[in-house]
């Protein structure tokens, strides 16, 4: 015969650990009198989202969560602690609560005098609740603390998010710093040959907000080379947005990039990314090469240097990216054989405080020596005068040459 083997499991109730949700009154009391008396508190703090709570002091374990809360406050009856003080201080040693003693005025006693002096020599009471009077009595006082445990929870909410805040931030920086430097690698030293025509351009990623843009238009007979340097990262992004409409005009003439340079403005302005008194907000240049004939026109808001080996001129203003400059931030000219012109951002002047004495002999410096020469050494003065890994503000810096034996359309 198989003789087989029972176990009967049975389940026994097992008490929970009480998880606070709310701001608790939470009070441990000898019997039900201080539940019928403290009662009324959570329909009349109602706006407080109070939630009370009653246990036995033999059970406080099951209550750690709560006791641990800023934000809520324990009533201790004195009468289960009159003849042993110890169990206020279990309760004291664990708890971040605010602590108050109840009592019964009318039947105390004798055992008045050792409250009186309990209440004189500790500080973690914060006050006590005489059950013998009305309990309406009491409420300034549970009002006033839970202002107090109001303000505890705000507090450490905004510090929460506060710290998520610096989280995200740091994630995002070290984000920036990642991508920033592999643009910097990938793309150490820019190079484009257009026909008797040689660009040249570099670029250093910088910390602040917004940032610079650079790119071009090539075409059979022309370029039309787009710098910005802008202090909001949204401005950047609509910049490149219209540069992709600017690619799509047939005839890049004065008219055209007028077009051009309005619409840019309109967005820019409905964002209210631009202001007339802010120039800094946006700077920007444009450069039209006409290959055939070398000629170039263009239009230069803000603090863009724009020099060459054969003639001395700057283009470095303060104008605003107004329709109401445009005559004012227009430039025309022509370009020689041999000749080269240096672009220097306004990143650049930014990285180097604005000293004009540097900025003076980088550009004496790049009318006598070749085009990569000078940008090595550009950014090398750059990186010398910033201690981190990237620079404060993004810096642009571009050399166009002009090939000595180019044929020119006369």
């Amino acid at each position: 015969m198989e003789i087989r083997s029972f176990t009967k499991v049975v389940n026994w109730p097992v008490k929970k650990e009480f998880v606070a949700k709310m701001s608790q009154l939470i009070v441990f009391r000898r019997d039900t009198k201080l539940d019928y008396y403290l009662a009324p508190i959570e329909s009349d703090f109602s706006d407080y989202a109070l939630e009370l709570v009653f246990g036995d002091i033999k059970d406080w374990s099951l209550y750690k969560k709560s006791l641990m809360s800023p934000e809520n406050i324990i009533v201790i009856d004195y009468a289960i602690i009159a003849k042993d003080f110890e169990r206020l201080n279990v309760i004291r040693k664990v708890t971040n609560a605010t602590m108050l003693l109840a009592f019964d005025g009318k039947t105390i006693g004798d055992k008045e005098w050792d409250l009186l002096e309990l209440c004189r020599k500790t500080r973690d009471i914060e006050g006590v609740i005489d059950y013998g009077q009305d309990v309406k009595m009491s409420y300034p006082m549970i009002r006033s603390l839970l202002d107090k445990t109001r303000l505890l929870k705000e507090f450490a909410q905004a510090k929460e998010v506060k710290e998520n805040l610096n989280k995200i931030m740091r994630l995002s920086l070290s984000e920036l710093q990642r991508v920033k430097k592999l643009h910097e690698q990938l793309v150490p030293l820019r190079q484009e040959k257009i026909k008797g025509l040689t660009l040249s351009s570099k670029f250093a990623a910088g910390m602040s907000n917004g940032g610079e843009f650079f790119d071009l238009v090539k075409r059979e007979g022309e370029i039309c080379i787009v710098l910005s340097s802008a202090q909001s990262y949204v401005t950047s992004s609509i910049i490149l947005s219209h540069f992709e409409s600017l690619a799509d005009i047939k005839t890049l003439d004065k008219e055209s990039i007028e077009t051009f340079l309005e619409e840019l403005i309109n967005e820019c302005r409905e964002l209210e990314l631009i202001d007339r008194d802010q120039p800094d907000l946006l700077q920007f240049f444009v450069l039209k090469v006409d290959m055939k004939n070398l000629q170039y026109f263009g239009y230069s808001f803000g603090d863009f240097k724009f020099t060459s080996n054969t003639s001395e001129f700057d283009l470095s203003n303060n104008f605003p990216l107004n329709e109401n400059y445009f005559d004012k931030a227009y430039f025309k000219g022509s370009l020689d054989r041999a000749q080269q012109v240096t672009i220097l951002s306004p990143g650049v002047s930014r990285n180097l405080d604005s000293t004009d004495e540097v900025i003076v002999r980088l550009l004496e410096d790049a009318q006598i020596t070749n085009a990569k020469n000078f940008l090595n050494e550009v950014f090398f003065q750059l990186k010398k005068s910033n201690k981190s890994e990237f620079l404060k503000h993004d810096a642009s810096v571009l050399v166009l040459e002009v090939d000595p034996n180019v044929i020119v359309q006369i």
